[in-house]
């Protein structure tokens, strides 16, 4: 379904942290999944439904994309905001990339209300442009909100990691769910 989809990934405008650097240089070494990404709501801090999903290599934006359009499908809040640690970059072709998506994923009035910050902890990495732009402390309807909500949820979740490396991808996916 996706073999035609899969887009060259962009170069970054803002500092090289990790995740941009890394999204196309993880290489998993005969692994299907070299990781896990999930979205996490985070004023209630709690994974959203259809969101826990493998990571072929790296945090690439095709992942991140399917991610967020799949929990999306059930459900899309009138006004949402994005944290992400690399929102800065992700954003810019979204709409472009999803485009290309079956209709299916592609949630009605997606475009209306969305708005991309980048979480407190991870914003002292990036230019000072993406400071002023994607700060959760300049930014209206998110409170004292930090946007870290997905990076606190890994310390309880990594465990599963060791165990589900062995796991055939049935028993990986329903562990995962």
């Amino acid at each position: 379904m996706f073999g035609k989809v899969i887009p060259e990934e962009e170069k970054s405008t803002c500092n090289n942290n990790d995740a941009v650097k890394l999204a196309n240089s993880r290489g998993g070494h005969g692994a299907t999944a070299t990781g896990v990404g999930a979205v996490v709501c985070g004023r209630h801090d709690m994974k959203r439904p259809l969101s826990v999903r493998d990571l072929q290599k790296g945090e690439r934006y095709l992942n991140m994309d399917y991610f967020v359009l799949s929990t999306l499908t059930d459900n899309t809040p009138p006004d949402l905001v994005i944290s992400y640690d690399i929102a800065c970059q992700w954003h810019k072709n979204f709409f472009a990339r999803i485009s290309e998506y079956p209709e299916l994923l592609r949630p009605k009035q997606l475009e209306r209300n969305i708005l991309y910050l980048v979480p407190k902890f991870h914003l002292p990495a990036h230019i000072l442009k993406c400071r002023d732009d994607f700060s959760f402390n300049f930014s209206a309807k998110v409170g004292r909100t930090d946007g870290e909500a997905p990076e606190r949820g890994w310390a309880a979740t990594n465990a599963l990691a060791a165990s589900t490396k062995e796991m055939g991808p049935g028993a990986r996916r329903d562990t995962l769910d």
